[in-house]
């Protein structure tokens, strides 16, 4: 990304196991709302809180987000978690991109409501929000106040569409064998198929 004053980036992490319609959609209602430049997708290599096992490889992921944002010219993604070694942080992920960029660059960083609940789990969450702005994407039924007030004060809530969609009930109805169409883009679906992803999830 070019490092030009006043430049704005949105960066979006996630195990994107698979990446689906809600990542995007999300994604794309706050690129705008926020009048951010770029949104960064960042696939996780090895998620902290979640089971290796459950996890479809890093590489197979990076290639599905490549897939699904690929007509999106605002879109990115980036292998930096994938390329470094160890679990994937995302303290260690903004501290190596501000490093990247530098100071010119905007860092916005985009989290579900059910992760903002669990901030102070973070390593080094107070870094974390020196870093970046964090932007909350609301969700249905979020009570805003289940966050913690300290942390709640320094985040702002962004209002975007409800779309009810899981990477857990993809991998579910693959394994069932049961259509995924329409909730992952068409060229996520056929590397699924192909790849055979998820049939033993």
């Amino acid at each position: 990304m070019n490092s030009s004053e006043g430049s704005t980036a949105g960066i979006l992490g996630g195990t994107f196991n698979p990446i689906h319609v809600g990542h995007l959609i999300i994604a794309e209602e706050i690129r705008i709302k926020c009048n951010l430049r770029k949104i960064l997708f960042i696939p996780s290599a090895y998620p902290p809180h979640k089971g290796i096992r459950e996890v479809a490889p890093a590489r197979l992921r990076w290639e599905m987000v490549c897939l699904a944002i690929q007509d999106n010219p605002h879109f990115q993604a980036s292998a930096i978690e994938i390329e470094r070694e160890g679990l994937s942080y995302t303290v260690d992920t903004l501290t190596q991109l501000r490093d990247l960029w530098g100071q010119k660059v905007q860092i916005y960083l985009i989290i579900g409501a059910d992760e903002a609940i669990d901030v102070s789990t973070w390593k080094e969450p107070d870094r974390v929000f020196a870093l970046c702005t964090v932007l909350v994407a609301s969700r249905p039924g979020f009570d805003l106040q289940a966050i913690d007030s300290g942390w709640r004060r320094k985040m702002k809530l962004v209002t975007v569409p409800q779309i009810e969609i899981s990477s857990t009930a993809i991998r579910r109805r693959v394994k069932e064998g049961k259509e995924i169409r329409y909730l992952v883009p068409q060229p996520v679906e056929k590397f699924i198929h192909e790849k055979k992803l998820y049939l033993n999830k």
